[in-house]
């Protein structure tokens, strides 16, 4: 039915395998479905939450048929085909149907049972009245930059995603897990549209990571929408999900104290000296001391079991104060800004801490305040004192 490349073949199917659920009661969930269009092929994946279409170059036969085979046993199979070598399908009837494929690759030869195209689920996309086109790039770099703070826990499913929130001045792209929250601002003149009237939506964290894969390298997205579905096109894939049900955290009003003690610091010198204390906090959730002075940060995490550790680094710093923090939190942080410099800027009580590259307005994370124990928190309630 159809001839390609083994990279080609194995780079589609890589794709649209994303969507695919191998553990799935319902057959035709572990499988994909290849199909033409014009003069290319398509694999397509799906778990009726989300699905992933990828196409590929390939010589097609002109009473090609659509099927939908084994998805798990497929990759399998491509994958251990010689490099260089191309791959062949042919169709196998039995009683005037389709019942099989034979896979053939230089000497390799073999046989996969198949369902008919007609049972492959479609996802229904509906209407998606909205569109936006922009560089493929700066949407991968938003994504990017904030995906690492979205939620994991599904009993939080409304933060479970990062969500898209067209304002004025640009599209809001942000994602938070309730302590932390990363935010990006797409200028609203990288948009070949005008962005009034397009819904703010958040979309789930797979579907995020499956429109990652299909942006990279590539030059240009189009985003299609409505209030429940989003469909995400690039030359070659195409991604189409359900959207996250839910009201998303209320970030807007979150705004740094007038008050607020504004620090320049390295975000190199930081992330390493948090590395270096943290190594006695085995504990993910365990915070660290921000003491800042004049000219100086002074860091303090303990451990009832591992002991303490301090370590100082330099910092522009007009006044003083004392603040706890996540450690990991704040690294994480800081390895998704584009510049050394960084502006924090520290509020006393339960302030968050914001982040931002300084001379850069784009994005900013913010990280709560958390609770202290042991030696950390004898040291925060004396500098209160």
């Amino acid at each position: 039915m159809f001839v390609t490349e083994k990279a080609a073949i194995a780079a589609a199917l890589s794709i649209a395998n994303d969507a695919v659920n191998n553990g799935a009661k319902i057959p035709v969930l572990t499988h994909v479905l290849f199909d033409r269009d014009g003069d290319r092929m398509t694999v397509t994946g799906t778990n009726l939450d989300q699905e992933i279409s990828a196409s590929f170059a390939a010589e097609i036969a002109r009473d090609f048929e659509p099927f939908a085979c084994p998805a798990k046993l497929l990759v399998s199979i491509v994958k251990n085909i010689a490099d260089g070598f191309n791959v062949t399908i042919d169709a196998v009837y039995s009683g005037g149907k389709l019942s099989d494929i034979r896979i053939t690759s230089g000497k390799f030869r073999t046989k996969l049972p198949v369902l008919p195209a007609r049972d492959f689920p479609a996802m229904p996309s509906g209407d998606l009245p909205h569109q936006l086109s922009l560089s493929a790039d700066h949407f991968l770099k938003a994504l990017k930059t904030v995906s690492f703070a979205a939620e994991t826990n599904e009993q939080r499913y409304a933060l479970c995603g990062v969500r898209l929130d067209p304002e004025k001045d640009g599209l809001v792209v942000v994602a938070s897990d309730g302590n932390r929250l990363a935010r990006r601002t797409l200028s609203a003149l990288e948009f070949d549209q005008d962005l009034y009237g397009v819904p703010g939506v958040t979309i789930p964290n797979a579907a995020v990571s499956a429109i990652a894969r299909i942006l990279d390298k590539k030059e240009d997205v189009t985003i299609d929408l409505s209030e429940d579905r989003i469909r995400v096109a690039t030359d070659g894939a195409v991604v189409t999900s359900k959207l996250v049900d839910g009201h998303f955290l209320p970030y807007k009003p979150l705004m740094p104290h007038p008050d607020s003690l504004r620090v320049i610091i390295s975000a190199q010198a930081l992330s390493s000296a948090l590395a270096r204390v943290l190594t006695v906090s085995p504990d993910k959730m365990s915070g660290v001391v921000f003491d800042f002075s004049e000219g100086k940060l002074v860091l303090h995490s303990s451990d009832d079991s591992h002991g303490e550790a301090d370590d100082e680094i330099a910092a522009v710093c007009p006044g003083e104060i004392c603040q706890g923090y996540n450690g990991r939190h704040i690294i994480a942080a800081l390895e998704h800004l584009d510049r050394d410099e960084v502006e924090i800027v520290v509020g006393a009580g339960k302030v968050p801490a914001y982040i931002r590259p300084v001379g850069d307005d784009r994005t900013i994370m913010m990280a709560g305040v958390v609770r202290m124990r042991g030696t950390s928190a004898a040291l925060l309630e004396g500098e209160a004192a």
